[in-house]
């Protein structure tokens, strides 16, 4: 099996070598790497987030424990509604 060829520079560099016909035809894999100015390293941690394997145990041992009932139209109205007002909240 050949060896791949790994190809480093800019974008444009990328591209520019491309458009010159360089490795035409051929299969390419592009991966991008992040840098100082990609915005994804600045977007904050998902909200409730669980990190800890014994964090997520933990809940699911609780909810196990809680007590089982067929929830109602009441209960999934309050629970729309709940849903509803903390989108409302977080996007003022």
């Amino acid at each position: 099996m050949a060896k791949p060829h790994v190809i480093e520079g800019t974008t444009e560099e990328i591209v520019k070598l491309l458009q010159d016909g360089a490795f035409a035809g051929r299969k390419a894999r592009v991966i991008f790497e992040p840098d100082e100015e990609d915005f994804t390293n600045k977007l904050p941690d998902p909200p409730n987030a669980i990190s800890e394997p014994g964090h997520l145990e933990q809940l699911l041992l609780e909810g196990l424990a809680s007590p089982a009932r067929e929830m109602t139209a009441a209960d999934w109205q309050e629970l729309q509604q709940r849903a509803q007002s903390r989108i409302e909240s977080n996007v003022s």
